[in-house]
This record gives C-alpha cells, sequence and structure tokens, in this order.
C-alpha cells in the first residue's frame, strides 16, 4: 500500500493534481495506522512518507495546517527511528552491531534533516524566528550524525 501510495505522489508531482495527493495521502494513513503501528521498526520511514506527501501538497495549496501537520510527522518520525535505533542497539550483539549502527545514524541523520527542511519551509512562510532556530541546531546534528568524509 506505501508503494502505491509512492507511485501516486511521484504521478502528483508531475501533474500537479491536489486530489491525487488527497489520494497517496490516505492510503500513506492507511498503511501508517492498520499496517505498520507503534512499535513497527518501519513505521519512521512511512512517517516521514507520509509528512514528504503533506510537504508537497502544502507547496501546491500554502495550506498552513498542512505543513504543521507534516513537521508534527517528521518529529515523530525523529522519535520513532530514535526509539527503534535505541532498540535495535539494546538487543544486538557486539559483531553485527557496527554496520547496522552506522545505517542507523544515516537514518537518522536523514529523518532530522527532512525536520529541518520542514521547518524551515515554515519559516520562510511565516517569518517566525523559532522556526529558523530549530531547524539550524537539527541540520548541525544531522551533520554530527554524518561525520566526514560521508558522501551526503
Amino acid at each position: 500500500m506505501s508503494d502505491l501510495a509512492i507511485s501516486i505522489l511521484e504521478e502528483c508531482k508531475q501533474t500537479v493534481q491536489t486530489s491525487m495527493h488527497q489520494v497517496s495521502l490516505v492510503l500513506f494513513h492507511e498503511a501508517l495506522f492498520r499496517r505498520r503501528p507503534p512499535p513497527h521498526p518501519c513505521r519512521s520511514e512511512l512517517l516521514k512518507n507520509v509528512a514528504m506527501a503533506l510537504l508537497a501538497i502544502f507547496h501546491q495549496t500554502a495550506q498552513p495546517q498542512d505543513l504543521d501537520y507534516a513537521i508534527c510527522l517528521c518529529i515523530e518520525s525523529c522519535d520513532a527511528q530514535t526509539s527503534s535505533s535505541e532498540h535495535a542497539t539494546g538487543t544486538q550483539d557486539e559483531a553485527s552491531g557496527s554496520s547496522d549502527s552506522v545505517a542507523s545514524g544515516d537514518q537518522e541523520a536523514s529523518e532530522m534533516t527532512d525536520l529541518a527542511l520542514a521547518t524551515l519551509t515554515q519559516f520562510h512562510q511565516s517569518a517566525q524566528v523559532s522556526s529558523i532556530h530549530t531547524a539550524v541546531p537539527l541540520h548541525r546534528d544531522a551533520l554530527l550524525l554524518r561525520p566526514a568524509p560521508h558522501v551526503y
């Protein structure tokens, strides 16, 4: 279901159809709440996808509630990623943990970057200084999770 929502969202980006964005959003919500309830290990990724769908809708409709909800979902995605990472670290053994830990750090950095970009969008729309004060530390923390010479 998530894959269908992603393909509809990609089509929407090409055709600029708000109604199709709404369809992808409904499919994402269906997948999120019925197929990946907490503490599902892939919930963070789906939360991120729903947030990105809402940002796409916001860029077309300029409805502040879409942006606000996207930011809320980005925050929830970061929290889900962090709790998923902590759970995985607590249950894996030392020999297999190193590459999983790097992948987890990359995922966490990606979640933080998405949240930072959403709050930066909020700053551009509303000129709320608090948004920029949120975005800058998030970008900084994401960079710390990806030490040089990281490719991103």
